[in-house]
């Protein structure tokens, strides 16, 4: 077992006095090997977390397709369409076509 170099520290709570060290490491001053921060594998677990957040969300979205008929972005993409089709229709607003909009450059 190897020795650490401990940092205290001591605080006052009413009449009790409270006191917790912090380990600085090692005595020898070697790093020791730490999964916690080895890159090589938080890589992997962000990976895996990824990977099962894509999961759920693929079925929270077929979820949302069997209830509602349709996901909430494609709810809020139609509505968006529609009201500028409505806008469009009010006020004699036209688009050019994307054939069009490519002659004129």
């Amino acid at each position: 077992m190897t020795d650490h170099i401990f940092a205290p520290f001591t605080w006052r709570e009413g009449k009790k006095v409270r006191t917790q060290s912090k380990s600085l490491g090692p005595v020898d001053g070697k790093e020791r090997y730490n999964a916690d921060f080895d890159p090589v594998l938080q890589a992997k677990i962000q990976n895996m977390a990824m990977a099962s957040l894509e999961r759920d969300n693929a079925k929270f979205d077929d979820w949302q397709r069997q209830t509602f008929g349709e996901t909430a972005a494609e709810r809020n993409s139609r509505e968006q369409q529609e009201k500028l089709d409505s806008l469009h229709e009010q006020f004699g607003l036209t688009m050019p076509d994307a054939e069009d909009a490519k002659d004129t450059k």
